[in-house]
């Protein structure tokens, strides 16, 4: 089907595709914004970040050169979970290149290089820790740093009296080897050892024993000595931080969606009180004057004389008072826009038929010769209301008629069929024809309301039968077909018997 003329709209769409525009404009700016602020809030923390870098690392190689044995260990530890968590990764190597310690990392590769007497690195670990080399490199430029591979070694220990500080130069002193054995001590006078003065042992063990349960004790250790090497690293901030912006755009999404599905809503029910109160209103007006013309009719058809009973066989006031019947149905119909139809099972053919008859009687009248064919399968019976229905199939077969008419001269046709979809357990009602076929602009928003080709048209036609097929009866209406060669209407209506379907 093809209606002459542009394709129109009945209300203004200059405003809305503004609106459109703007809010559509307006959620990517916000967005874009919200990813420009979330990437150079990432840029400042790593920034930060990374002047922490150089410290930390020197820091990592100090641990093994701390005298006190507990503080060494706490802090190792606690560096540990800072790079065990991924917010920081280095790799120190040795004036060859040769990997010596790592963090963050793997937590076994980690381990195993600082026990070089262990097992060492498999191929895959090796490989691993290369790639992971490459990588830092690729960020940043290896810095140099002094590191020291081997733990404190501790030989010995001293404890020491309490004293004050004037007599600080004559303070006990006892120095014991790692098994805490008196060596030498300065108790009383000078110095003396186990191997000199065997006697004085006692005297040093009772020191020592009084300076440990006061805490006078300090490890006696050889730090071990330092080699120079760089690291490579690569920081990472808040990893959720770089997620930021995409939640942020789903959140939006979410928002902007939900808030259009409620504003599209709230506008298809505004305009459906619209219709509803116009359909209502012009039922109200038609239905006074269509009264007054039936009393009319009847009056004439008394007071006709004798032979005026038809012309070319047909009767005057019959076909008008079946049009003021037809009047009638429609003004039924108005009053029924708006309110849920009761649905029962009807025959489809019997109201395609009806329909088709109505239009073919009034097919001379028009400006080129059309013909209406109709194939009606045996279908079982459907559940609709079939005032509404027939108004479905009145606006599709006068859509088709007046594209035919617009096409010039040579005979048109359109053709009513039904068939039964036992899949779906539908009834569907083909309408066709052979007019110009529908433009690809219009397609996309043939059912719009306001939307139509029509020099007259108001865009309501369309717009109404999906209203009816789809909203009142569940069911389904669609452009099977369009091209230069005509058109097709395909309408499916659930059946009420469903027993016919599961039996095939």
């Amino acid at each position: 089907m093809r209606w002459a003329g542009p394709l129109r709209l009945n209300h203004g769409g200059g405003a809305a595709t503004f609106l459109k525009l703007y809010v559509v404009g307006g959620v990517f700016v916000l967005l874009a914004g919200f990813i420009v602020y979330s990437q150079w809030i990432l840029h400042r923390l790593e920034a930060r970040n990374e002047t922490l870098v150089a410290p930390f690392v020197r820091l990592v190689t100090y641990i093994p050169a701390i005298r006190d044995h507990q503080a060494s260990e706490l802090l190792r530890e606690a560096l540990r979970d800072v790079t065990d968590k991924g917010l920081l990764r280095f790799v120190i190597v040795d004036d060859h290149g040769a990997p010596v310690l790592a963090r963050g990392v793997d937590p076994l590769l980690d381990r195993k290089l600082d026990d070089p007497g262990g097992q060492g690195l498999t191929a895959a670990e090796q490989q691993r820790l290369a790639e992971a080399i490459a990588s830092m490199r690729g960020e940043h430029d290896a810095e140099a740093v002094e590191y020291t591979t081997l733990s404190r070694r501790i030989i010995g220990r001293i404890y020491f009296g309490d004293v004050d500080a004037e007599q600080l130069a004559e303070m006990p002193l006892v120095l014991s080897d790692v098994r805490d054995r008196p060596v030498a001590w300065r108790i009383y006078g000078g110095w003396e050892t186990a191997f000199t003065h065997p006697e004085g042992v006692g005297r040093a063990n009772a020191l020592m024993r009084d300076a440990d349960r006061h805490k006078r004790v300090e490890d006696l250790q050889v730090d071990p000595p330092a080699k120079q090497g760089a690291f490579y690293y690569q920081v990472d901030t808040v990893p959720a931080l770089q997620w930021m912006p995409f939640v942020q755009m789903l959140l939006v999404g979410g928002f902007i969606t939900g808030g259009v599905m409620l504003y599209r809503r709230i506008r298809a029910d505004e305009q459906a009180a619209i219709w509803a109160g116009l359909a209502k209103e012009s039922a109200h007006q038609l239905g006074t004057p269509i009264t007054s013309l039936m009393g009319w009719v009847d009056l004439s058809r008394q007071t006709r004389e004798s032979g005026e009973d038809a012309i070319d066989g047909l009767d005057i006031h019959e076909e008008m008072e079946n049009d003021l019947r037809r009047l009638q149905r429609i003004v039924a119909r108005f009053s029924q826009v708006g309110l849920r139809p009761e649905l029962r099972p009807v025959s489809v053919n019997a109201i395609a038929a009806d329909a088709a008859s109505y239009f073919r009687a009034r097919l001379p009248t028009r400006s080129r010769t059309t013909t209406i064919d109709e194939d009606y399968a045996d279908v079982p019976m459907a559940l609709a209301n079939a005032d509404l229905i027939q108004w479905v199939f009145e606006n599709l077969i006068r859509n088709a008629v007046d594209a035919i008419d617009t096409q010039g001269s040579g005979s048109g046709n359109v053709a009513l069929s039904t068939r039964y979809d036992v899949g779906t357990n539908c009834v569907t009602i083909a309408v066709r024809d052979n007019g110009g076929g529908i433009a690809p602009a219009v397609r996309r928003r043939l059912f719009t309301p306001g939307v139509t080709t029509k020099p007259h048209g108001w865009g309501v036609g369309l717009t109404l039968v999906k209203r009816i097929v789809e909203v009142y009866h569940g069911g389904r209406v669609r452009l099977a077909h369009t091209d230069r060669e005509g058109s097709a209407f395909e309408v499916r209506i659930p059946a009420a018997d469903r027993r016919r379907a599961e039996s095939g």
